[in-house]
């Protein structure tokens, strides 16, 4: 197991370069007492990992073509923020079988560049890094919350400064599905806050990560099936 963790935490001890005015460092003492704990309270795959095997039947059976699919409403929240440089249009819809999806589409706005992988560490290595997240809120709206359903195929990347491989997405845009049951379908349109990660980075440089940024998305009532649920 400790070979296992030791993988995993070598995917994530790592950055593209430093970010602007930034300064990057690696303690070899926070590498071992990671490494350490790691082994004392096992190596648990992230629940964020998109990676993981779908669960038959299940919230975790979904998959980014099927949830591409479907029939989003038009009011697209759009978020911008001047330094993180990646414009994120948020949206829904409701599957046949009750789920409300909620759909991120993160454009950079530079050519080459890309985003990190949604199995990334929240808070990145050493304070760099952060992963591309969708998340609810208010939790206690929610009854159960799958696995986020990325479009593209995170791919290892080696970074030859720091000699170190880690995972992120091709460069350009990514689509990220977020797939939920509400505890009840909402009878009228309802507004749910989401909150926003990411954080862009180049060969030679990274925009400021942009942590937990607040959307509010109104979700319309769900018909037919779905409103049986």
């Amino acid at each position: 197991m400790l070979l296992a963790c030791y993988d995993r935490l070598i995917r994530l001890l790592c950055s593209e370069q430093k970010i602007k005015g930034l300064p990057l460092f690696y303690s070899k003492e926070i590498v071992a007492v990671t490494i350490l704990a790691s082994a004392l309270t096992g190596c648990e795959p992230s629940a964020r990992d998109s990676t993981a095997p779908d669960v038959e039947g299940g919230i975790g059976a979904q998959t980014a073509n099927s949830l591409a699919t479907l029939s989003y409403a038009s009011n697209t929240v759009t978020h911008h923020d001047a330094a993180g440089r990646v414009k994120v249009d948020v949206s829904s819809a409701w599957s046949e079988d009750g789920l409300l999806v909620i759909r991120g589409i993160f454009t950079p706005d530079d050519a080459g560049y890309h985003l990190y992988s949604s199995a990334l560490a929240k808070t990145g290595v050493g304070g760099i890094g952060r992963p591309t997240l969708i998340e609810v809120s208010d939790v206690a709206l929610i009854q159960e919350i799958g696995p986020l359903v990325s479009s593209e195929k995170a791919v290892d990347h080696h970074d030859d400064v720091l000699d170190m491989t880690f995972p992120i997405y091709p460069d350009g845009p990514v689509t990220v599905y977020l797939p939920l049951r509400l505890n009840s379908a909402p009878k009228t349109p309802t507004q749910i806050p989401v909150k926003i990660t990411y954080m862009s980075c180049s060969k030679a440089n990274c925009n400021v990560p942009i942590e937990g940024d607040v959307a509010e998305i109104t979700v319309p009532a769900p018909e037919g099936a779905a409103l049986e649920r």
